[in-house]
């Protein structure tokens, strides 16, 4: 009886021992998701003089922490760690933590053409240098966290922004890789990296979340990090690539007043949607005879049929003016009617305006908007933009309705 105890016991000492060797709950590489091939262009910014872009990931409630951005950009093809750790280290000299939150940040990656991948400077400067980071459990690896600005992407991020998150993007232009694939900062038994299977020609969709050899390259770099509340109200974007889901993430965040040192009113009216205190709209077009038509490049001369609405306590006098652009955006003409409205009147006025042939070409496009009169001329309204050539508008054209 006391052997066959002693026996019990000795079994379960050692089953104790082989479950604490295990970690529990560690990550596994993840199968079998749908990917997208690109990043979806609603949640993507890029800032103004600058060719990089980002995503949008979320927002939170912090004033440090506020913007979780992914780089839809690649910033090089490092070892995740040339002494061979598996785990994501930023006080580890020959780790890519290490590299990400310095030399990524100095200098940037050197690529095989000679071209440096590197954040801008006005993002660096709004990174959040303290947030704390979640690094999953891994085999014999144990859940912990650690400080830094920039990190990689973990698992649980990836799947929980997949539909935000485009596996492929820019990584054939990269020119700094070998490999079809990017780092997470996860551990499994190994580091964990996203691979798909991409040949020269075509995407078929398939990838999945493997383990990778730590001080091999051929694995590139797309670094995640949160910028600060202040980061979207004194660094502008380029207007011309801003998602929607970008734009009303401003009106939650910030009032028109915080915006007016780095944008115009009228950027602030016809980009972001911002409420002003009068309002346009186009609701046709007559001939010279006031016969209704639609087809604007047909006519010679065209009334455009104007909606001016004043959400003001006064009254004031204002100037409604059309002008017409050409393809490269520079003024050829401009039509206006001045007149007197109070507040909280809705009026409709007729702008006439000639369209001459030779102003006619592809491209060519009318813009109607209200300028206050007095000592100066203060645009009071959003814009309303009406190409000369309406089947030429195509799905990423500017929304002409006015959102509150």
């Amino acid at each position: 009886m006391i052997r066959k105890i002693k026996y019990f016991m000795c079994f379960s000492v050692l089953l104790c021992m082989i479950c604490a060797s295990i970690t529990v709950g560690a990550v596994k590489p993840s199968t079998n998701r749908q990917w997208l091939k690109n990043s979806p262009k609603e949640n993507i910014f890029s800032i103004d003089g600058t060719s990089q872009e980002f995503v949008l990931l979320e927002t939170t409630d912090s004033d440090t922490s506020t913007f979780f951005v992914f780089a839809k950009d690649f910033y090089g093809n490092m070892p995740f760690d040339a002494g061979g750790s598996p785990v994501f280290d930023p006080t580890n000299t020959k780790n890519v933590g290490f590299w990400l939150n310095n030399g990524l940040l100095s200098g940037g990656f050197a690529g095989q053409n000679g071209k440096i991948f590197k954040l801008p400077d006005s993002i660096i400067e709004y990174i959040d240098k303290n947030h704390e980071w979640q690094i999953e459990a891994g085999e014999n690896t144990p859940a912990h966290s650690v400080i830094c600005g920039v990190c990689l992407p973990s698992q649980e991020e990836l799947l929980k922004h997949k539909d935000k998150i485009g596996v492929r993007d820019t990584i054939v232009e990269a020119d700094v890789y070998t490999a079809h694939g990017w780092m997470l900062r996860d551990v499994y038994i190994g580091p964990l990296s996203f691979r798909y299977n991409a040949p020269a020609e075509g995407f078929n969709g398939f990838g999945d979340i493997f383990s990778w050899d730590t001080a091999g390259k051929g694995i590139a770099i797309r670094p995640v990090f949160y910028l600060d509340r202040n980061f979207f109200k004194e660094v502008k974007l380029d207007l011309n690539n801003i998602g929607t889901n970008v734009i009303s993430m401003f009106k939650k965040m910030y009032s028109m007043d915080e915006l007016q040192n780095i944008y115009t009113d009228e950027e602030l009216w016809d980009t972001f949607g911002y409420k002003s205190g009068i309002t346009v709209d186009v609701s046709g077009f007559t001939n010279a005879n006031g016969e209704s038509v639609e087809n604007l490049e047909e006519q010679n001369y065209i009334n455009i049929i104007t909606n001016v609405k004043s959400t003001m306590i006064d009254d004031c006098n204002i100037m409604v003016m059309s002008v017409l652009y050409g393809s490269d955006n520079c003024p050829i003409s401009f039509a206006r009617k001045r007149l007197r409205i109070n507040g909280g009147e809705n009026k409709t006025i007729d702008i006439g305006m000639a369209l001459k042939d030779e102003y006619k070409e592809k491209g060519a496009y009318i813009k109607t908007y209200v300028l206050g009169c007095g000592s100066r001329l203060n645009v009071l309204s959003n814009a309303v933009r009406i190409p000369l050539a309406a089947e030429k508008i195509d799905e990423s054209a500017e929304d002409n309705a006015y959102v509150a």
